[in-house]
């Protein structure tokens, strides 16, 4: 990367621009960017995104503010249980790298991505029921729950080899591949409807509600498919890390 490219306010504008045309037709193409590049946009999209996020919220705030919609935010159950350091641990490295695997690395839909994706994501659903805590908690029964996990993912491994590694791996190159890129980011962002209480508006209003995540997740979807997954939990690990830290330095 140039230092012209570095210092150049149009070259951050061209980013946003090749970012929202991926968004608008997206192709499962590989970057052949050089590290400083890819540092450059992940930073780029990240700080675009950021300010999205807030314009989201704000939107949010007015629709409340003028009486068209009740937002009842919750922390959670496993939120209240851990000590402050822990919980940034979870939510601001373990959560984006688990929700990442889950979310984004069946992009590339080949059988073991499809497989870990989908266990993880059972995981998710089922470990109340079956643990009465998140999944990710590693102060209760962690051990099972990683048992568990590898369980539901050998299974559905089992269970998708009659389609065939190569008719899987081809929808990344499909026409198809849009509509699973899409997805990914509304399923990533309906996840968090779990941060309100859930009540018939919530239900009704879920795409507003979730928003901020939506856009985050058709960002980090760009960076897993352009650089690959380590680049798209990075991305996740620095919003959540903004989400997360003032609640650990006012614990301090």
């Amino acid at each position: 990367m140039s230092l012209y490219q570095l210092l150049n306010p149009l070259e951050y504008l061209r980013i946003i621009g090749k970012v929202f045309q991926f968004i608008k037709k997206p192709i499962y193409q590989k970057s052949e960017d050089r590290f400083g590049r890819i540092m450059q946009v992940l930073l780029t999209i990240f700080i675009f995104g950021f300010i999205l996020k807030v314009g989201a919220m704000i939107f949010q705030g007015l629709l409340e503010g003028y009486g068209w919609l009740e937002i009842k935010r919750t922390t959670g159950r496993w939120r209240d249980t851990l000590a402050p350091l822990t919980l940034f641990i979870l939510g601001a490295f373990l959560a984006p790298i688990f929700e990442e695997l889950a979310c984004r690395l069946y992009l590339h839909t080949t059988r073991r991505n499809i497989s870990i994706s989908a266990g993880l994501m059972s995981a998710y659903f089922l470990s109340y029921p079956v643990f009465d805590s998140w999944i990710l908690n590693w102060e209760d029964e962690f051990g099972l729950k990683i048992i568990f996990t590898l369980g539901l993912i050998a299974a559905i491994y089992g269970g998708l080899s009659f389609i065939g590694d190569k008719r899987l791996e081809q929808q990344s190159y499909s026409p198809n591949f849009r509509w699973i890129y899409y997805f990914s980011a509304i399923f990533f962002g309906f996840l968090h409807i779990s941060n309100f209480v859930i009540t018939p508006a919530a239900i009704a209003f879920i795409g507003v509600l979730t928003l901020p995540q939506i856009i985050g997740g058709l960002f980090s979807g760009f960076a897993r498919v352009k650089y690959g997954l380590w680049a798209s939990i990075l991305l996740h690990i620095l919003n959540n890390s903004i989400a997360f830290l003032p609640s650990l330095l006012k614990a301090l």
